[in-house]
């Protein structure tokens, strides 16, 4: 599973994966993963959808369907479930995972069976064929299961080692190295933003330079309009929205005055 999901995959879902595969099963990982998007379609009542209409719920993508438009809570977390475990979003994807699910995994070990030859054919509930409940069991958990968030692991550089990244320019993408010292590594910079509450201090602004700055943008975004012909684009209209700049003074004791001092 890709370590781009938020959440860890539960256990009982990767030990049932190296259980399967000490059986045999070399395709474990993907007997589940298919198996647990069309058990997802099942508990949403979708199982009279054909087998490839599982990628449209894991996408996340708004589909106007009446089953679809009040989810209960247990529906939603279901599919946000689904959508962390099962990484088949895209339709080529999932239609590929469908016939590699027929292909490599013996038939005796699915709880599907369906025609790969006329995929969008083969509806989900005629397709169920229930002779592993152990992995029945294993989705019906994944579909309810409040999933641990991924923990990310950062290692500390070490000092007079080269490390190689990539950089990408406009032109090229570049392999570099760099290589830190040992100074470099023994160094702790403070985070000086963490350390309590900062001192507010007046901002200044000067009203006649803003002004300036309005007839400048006014200026300029009507030589692009010219120039790239925006007879229809919105304008920002700086100088009219600065006649309209409201302030107020504020006394000594840090009263602010009732009433507003236009510009």
């Amino acid at each position: 599973m890709s370590s781009n999901t938020l959440f860890e995959l539960p256990a009982y879902f990767t030990n049932r994966i190296v259980a399967l595969k000490k059986q045999g099963i070399k395709e474990s990982k993907l007997l589940l993963q298919v198996e647990l998007g069309l058990a997802l379609m099942e508990q949403l009542g979708l199982d009279d959808e054909p087998v490839t209409a599982v990628w449209a719920i894991l996408s996340g993508m708004f589909i106007r369907h009446p089953k679809l438009q009040n989810l209960s809570v247990e529906d939603k977390r279901a599919i946000a479930n689904a959508r962390q475990i099962v990484p088949f979003s895209a339709r080529f994807n999932w239609l590929n995972a469908l016939r590699d699910y027929i292909r490599n995994i013996p038939e005796n070990w699915r709880n599907y069976n369906f025609d790969i030859r006329a995929l969008d054919n083969q509806i989900i509930n005629a397709a169920k064929n229930l002779q592993q409940q152990a992995n029945q069991n294993i989705y019906e958990r994944c579909l309810s299961a409040t999933l641990e968030f991924r923990r990310g692991e950062c290692e500390q550089v070490q000092a007079e080692v080269y490390y190689q990244f990539e950089s990408e320019t406009k032109e090229e993408k570049v392999r570099l190295q760099v290589k830190f010292t040992q100074k470099q590594v023994g160094t702790i910079y403070p985070l000086r933003w963490f350390d309590g509450v900062k001192e507010r201090s007046p901002v200044a602004v000067n009203l006649a330079d803003l002004e300036v700055e309005a007839v400048f943008l006014d200026n300029r975004e009507e030589l692009l309009a010219q120039r790239y012909s925006w007879s229809g684009t919105a304008r920002g209209n700086w100088v009219r929205r600065f006649s309209k700049l409201n302030y107020h003074n504020v006394l000594p004791g840090n009263i602010v005055e009732q009433q507003t001092a236009q510009t």
